[in-house]
């Protein structure tokens, strides 16, 4: 019995000193520029709608992964998503799900040592690591593709959009043709943002997003099924805020050219027309930020009407601006002691009139506004 439990410890014995030179085999063979092993890629297993990170770091860490759908997600909190590892040390295994069919995600890892705060964010360079879901349409970002192959129609699958946006709030429906999870990416000129709709496979659905007021909004609709995925080609819908659009207008009160300039702000979308002494010069539509512009607007000599009227619906907002146009220059008398003259008094007199109400300059102090002007400047003695 003594012999065959020396037997029995002797074996067990062997059998951890393989397993710790195994390990330190392993280690030894990992590469750390700092807290966090490098590696090409962090992705052990993918699924349809998962994925698992494994990650390693030389001192015990919390750890997390950061993913978003495209490189541009990761400037803002609300764009990306962050994962902890559920364990805090050295090695950490990381799940990830809720995530659509055939799509393809970026990320990053970040590390903070547990007993120094030191912090690493491993990024690839900046260019950031990938992956791709599996799933029918993998890798698939506009248009679509049946189980067969042939290429479908992008729009094919999704109807019955709807847009419903007031005070910040946005909610957008719509339904598709086949039971599908569903994402929706959209942005102020760009789909800068994505929000996922539908987790679970469904043919109704819904989402509220936060928008600005009195902006344009481009989004597209991106969902996946056993069919296949499908990208629908890019909408529009406008944020609105209660109540008519305002109207902002800069426009100079006076001018010695016989053109000018008018811009300002409303609500995105909407048409502007401008008026000149009753003539209608230029109409164009408000940007998808709001804001507008209308150049070389021409004056005729001495007092202008310019209108700036905003059509909003069957509600019509209207401005006026009286524009006094004159190139010729007020005529001036000034009465000073002439150039290069010699004086004791230490102080220099500078008065004299106009043949128009004006603003007179003197050495870069504004006078104020009249007729007349008289002006003394005191001089240090040498």
């Amino acid at each position: 019995m003594k012999m065959n439990d020396r037997r029995v410890d002797y074996c067990t014995m062997v059998l951890k000193c393989s397993l710790v030179v195994l390990f330190v085999s392993l280690f030894a063979g990992m590469v750390f520029a700092g807290n966090i092993e490098v590696k090409a890629s962090y992705v052990s297993s993918v699924s349809d709608t998962g994925v698992t990170m494994e990650v390693i770091t030389k001192d015990s860490s919390y750890v997390n992964v950061q993913y978003a759908l495209d490189k541009n997600g990761f400037k803002s909190k609300s764009t990306r998503t962050l994962v902890n590892s559920p364990t805090v040390g050295k090695q950490h295994v990381i799940p990830i799900s809720g995530l659509l069919p055939g799509t393809r995600y970026y990320y990053r890892i970040v590390g903070t040592v547990t007993n120094g705060g030191y912090t690493e964010l491993v990024d690839n360079n900046g260019d950031y690591f990938s992956f791709t879901t599996t799933g029918v349409g993998s890798g698939s970002t506009s248009g679509g593709s049946s189980s067969s192959g042939v290429v479908v129609n992008s729009d094919s699958d999704v109807s019955d959009l709807r847009e419903d946006s007031k005070d910040g709030k946005t909610v957008l429906s719509f339904k598709t043709v086949y039971s599908s999870t569903t994402n929706v990416s959209y942005g102020v000129g760009s789909l800068s943002k994505m929000v996922v709709v539908s987790k679970s496979p469904s043919m109704s659905h819904s989402v509220t997003i936060d928008t600005e007021n009195d902006k344009v909004y481009s989004y597209s609709v991106r969902s996946c099924s056993s069919n296949g995925c499908f990208t629908t080609s890019e909408k529009a819908f406008h944020s609105f805020s209660s109540g008519p659009a305002g109207l902002i207008v800069t426009i100079p009160n006076g001018t010695n050219v016989n053109t000018i300039m008018a811009n300002g702000s409303t609500r995105a979308g909407l048409l502007l027309n401008i008026y000149v002494n009753g003539e209608l010069r230029n109409a164009k539509m408000s940007t998808p930020d709001g804001s507008f512009v209308f150049g070389n607007v021409r004056l005729r000599d001495g007092l202008n009407t310019v209108s700036l009227e905003l059509l909003d619906g069957a509600i019509k907002t209207k401005k006026d601006f009286v524009i006094l146009y004159d190139a010729i220059p007020p005529a001036v008398n000034i009465s000073w002691t002439p150039d290069n003259s010699i004086t004791k008094d230490g102080k220099l007199r500078v008065n004299g009139s106009t043949s128009e109400i004006v603003f007179i300059s003197i050495n870069g102090e504004v006078q104020p506004e009249g007729t007349s002007f008289d002006k003394t400047f005191i001089f240090d003695s040498y």
